[in-house]
């Protein structure tokens, strides 16, 4: 069966400082937080919040349905969380709804604070709920100086609020409030009504106090909901710091959503979940947090995405350096060897060695070339000869360092080039064929081949080559007598 009902909490939002334990304590003035700015947030046993604000206690308390004021079942259940800088409230029955609240404040500036309201159904049925969330007490803190919509006058379409003690142009001389209650971007379901306390007419300026409706929603059986309003304080001189400060929480930031676990993030009904660089995806469960990338492509599966991850298949080497080398950003082993490119020497070429980079094999080399002539010896030639020896031959021997052969000669001189000695005239030719050792050659004038003179000069030339092509020449000049 479902049940209707109608339920103010009311909520108390500004700066608070820590209690540093998580046990439990009374909920009556024992936990405080103090927010960056200076103002100090004390928790009460109705499951509110009291801060001296302008010279007065400006008092946020009460969580009522109808005549039934929501207090915790246990007043001396309330404790800490995350190193002190949240209070909570322990679980308070309402017409059959468990409610507990949680207090936020950050340590560092920009200053907030953040009330969460969680709403159980422990029945068996769905349970239809108008939610209130009350400012009642403004202590005169109550002209409107700034909306979400750039003027000074609120409506449903608006997500927020800054109050001072002044209407405009007057500067205010108590502090500045900031209020959210919606989230500008789009929610599950948002605020339905804003109505003054007492009266309940539409919000105006001198209203004593404020709060705002969520009608109609529906509490599934065993589901928690959650609802999120932040009050910022500033200093009266902080007008314009106020109303910034109030626009850039409004838009969502992630720090808004500090300390809430990803299921307190999913429960929530007013606000969208953090999405800081607006791809769809939420923060708290985004690889690329800062950079866009909807498809949360994770190549390597370290969580960083392929946006913002320097080694997207986490090979050891920086995606620049693939993309230099020509290996593949990503593919852990690019040429498939088996070896990942950060430990492969070679990683566009496949090799199943242990370096990974394929065996060289040296190209045949033939025998070294030989380019160095023959030492060559030649002997036991005469210098001088009887012109009837000669005619019978001349002889000697020939010694090669290696194998050569030798071509041996005798040559006179033409009459015409007597002068130049250019002993161009071949008289006799003899070879002895490749060989080693010290040989004996005999080379003897042909017959009949030339007139002789009755003394003359003959050169005996031995050129000896060896199986390299190279030369040695060497010559003897003999004299004929």
């Amino acid at each position: 069966m479902r049940k209707e009902l109608w339920s103010v909490v009311l909520i108390t939002v500004f700066a608070l400082a820590l209690p540093g334990s998580a046990a439990a304590a009374s909920c009556n003035a024992t936990q405080t937080l103090s927010d960056a700015h200076g103002f100090s947030w004390t928790q009460n046993t109705n499951g509110g919040a009291n801060v001296v604000a302008g010279g007065g206690t400006v008092t946020f308390d009460l969580v009522y349905n109808d005549a039934s004021i929501w207090a915790p079942t246990d007043t001396n259940g309330c404790s800490s969380e995350d190193a002190g800088r949240e209070l909570t409230w322990p679980v308070g029955m309402l017409s059959g709804l468990e409610i507990t609240r949680k207090l936020y404040v950050p340590p560092s500036a920009p200053g907030f604070a953040r009330f969460l309201e969680f709403v159980h159904n422990p029945s068996g049925a769905p349970i239809t709920t108008n939610l209130g969330i009350l400012v009642p007490a403004l202590n005169g803190i109550t002209r409107f100086r700034g909306t979400s919509s750039g003027d000074n006058t609120v409506t449903t379409a608006d997500t927020w609020v800054v109050r001072a003690d002044q209407a405009p142009p007057t500067a205010p001389t108590k502090p500045v409030i900031g209020s959210i209650w919606d989230s500008q971007a789009v929610k599950p379901f948002g605020v339905s009504a804003l109505l003054t306390s007492p009266g309940g007419g539409s919000w105006s300026d001198d209203d004593a106090g404020n709060f705002y409706l969520y009608n109609g929603m529906t509490v599934q059986p065993g589901q928690t909901v959650a609802l999120m309003n932040v009050e910022l304080v500033r200093p009266a001189g902080e007008l314009s710091v106020a109303t910034t400060d109030t626009a850039a929480l409004g838009l969502g930031p992630d720090r808004l959503f500090a300390a809430m676990t990803p299921t307190e993030i999913g429960e929530l009904q007013n606000w969208a979940p953090p999405d800081s660089d607006g791809d769809g995806v939420n923060s708290t469960s985004d690889n690329c947090p800062s950079t866009a990338n909807a498809d949360q492509k994770d190549t390597d599966g370290d969580k960083a995405g392929d946006a913002c991850d320097s080694d997207d298949d986490g090979d050891g080497v920086p995606d620049t350096t693939e993309t230099a080398i020509g290996s593949d950003p990503l593919k852990a082993d690019t040429d498939g060897d088996g070896l990942a490119d950060g430990t492969d020497s070679c990683p566009t070429k496949a090799a199943a060695t242990p370096d990974g980079c394929p065996v060289v094999t040296a190209p045949s080399v033939g025998p070294p070339i030989d380019i160095a002539p023959p030492g060559v010896t030649v002997a036991k030639v005469a210098k001088k000869m009887k012109r009837k020896a000669f005619l019978k031959g001349v002889k000697g021997t020939i010694t090669c360092s290696e194998p050569c052969r030798a071509d041996v000669s005798l040559r006179g001189l033409p009459v015409s080039a007597r002068l130049a000695k250019s002993y161009s005239l071949e008289l006799a030719a003899a070879t002895l064929p490749f060989g080693t050792g010290t040989r004996n050659f005999k080379v003897k004038p042909r017959k009949g081949s030339l007139k002789l003179p009755k003394h003359f000069t003959v050169q005996l030339k031995v050129v000896a080559t060896d199986k390299g092509g190279n030369q040695t020449t060497k010559t003897v000049l003999i004299k004929i007598v």
